[in-house]
């Protein structure tokens, strides 16, 4: 599953599932991901994150565990390992997270550079 969150018109935080942005059928390559600042997050079942927003552009894609993600207007989604989560919600309301079921949460993160805007809610 491929989740992107984002801001609003109305300056909430929002989430669809979108189809992965792939540069082409069969390409290769860089694409919008700046690889410099790969790294990985771990956080403990049952950890709660509160109310936040993405730190920036990323992609996050989940390992292991499952994180529930839950929008300020009820709306939730639970993501977990081989999910992307597409975190474009760097201002406006945020999210909630928190770390669901047995498993600690694992993460590989992928910054992706300001410079390259992609419109992916086509």
């Amino acid at each position: 599953m491929y989740i992107r969150l984002f801001t609003g018109d109305d300056g909430e935080s929002h989430f669809e599932e979108i189809e992965f942005p792939f540069p082409g059928a069969q390409a290769t390559g860089p694409g919008e991901v700046d690889a410099v600042g790969v790294f990985y997050n771990r956080f403990p079942s049952g950890h709660d994150m509160g109310w936040n927003l993405a730190p920036r552009r990323q992609y996050v894609i989940g390992l292991k565990g499952n994180t529930l993600l839950t929008m300020r207007d009820g709306t939730s989604v639970q993501v977990g390992p081989g999910d992307v989560v597409l975190a474009e919600d760097i201002t406006g309301s945020g999210h909630h997270t928190r770390i669901v079921g047995p498993d600690d949460r694992v993460s590989l993160v992928l910054p992706i550079k300001m410079s390259a805007i992609a419109d992916v809610s086509k």
